[in-house]
């Protein structure tokens, strides 16, 4: 298994101890003139720093957000929870959607250049998910993407249901 990321390498891949083989040693190296994604690893007494995006523009939730994945954490990673300033009324409207979207970019930018390794946008629209991934040299996961990457090993079919018409061209491009 391999994904290459073109010109940006979006994480860094260590071995676990020195006996271990690197990718760029082993059959698995990337051809030249490309970089490879490589999972997120941590090295001794460092720690792994996650920033989690909650987008509804209000902090009513991170508390709520973080007391929900904080049991779910290793110990070697920091979840740290933020929240866009802007408060859209709904989502399923697009000129409120483009202003989170656009909150969204900046934030991953700026979690990039406060060195967090990973940037988690907390909304099942996946919303700014590919542009923000343009912006940045680190991971960019959503979760409807990522659970999509799971539904296979639940069954051969699966529906997402959605409360609001507009959504239902949106989640269609992203599936």
């Amino acid at each position: 298994f391999q994904v290459f990321a073109g010109k940006k390498e979006r994480a860094r891949w260590k071995p676990a101890n020195e006996s271990e083989e690197r990718w760029e040693d082993s059959q698995w190296a990337a051809p030249p003139g490309r970089r490879r994604f490589e999972a997120l690893t941590t090295r001794r007494g460092e720690l792994v720093k996650i920033c989690f995006l909650n987008p509804f523009g209000t902090p009513a939730y991170d508390g709520l957000i973080t007391e929900v994945l904080a049991p779910a954490m290793r110990d070697d990673v920091d979840l740290v929870v933020r929240h866009l300033d802007v408060r859209p009324e709904n989502l399923d409207y697009y000129a409120a959607k483009h202003l989170v979207e656009v909150g969204i970019m900046r934030s991953a930018v700026q979690a990039e250049r406060d060195g967090f390794d990973a940037f988690v946008i907390g909304c099942c629209y996946d919303p700014a998910l590919t542009q923000a991934r343009e912006l940045v040299d680190i991971p960019v996961v959503a979760p409807l993407e990522a659970s999509l990457g799971f539904v296979r090993s639940f069954g051969h079919r699966y529906a997402i249901v959605t409360d609001h018409h507009k959504a239902v061209p949106e989640l269609e491009d992203r599936v």
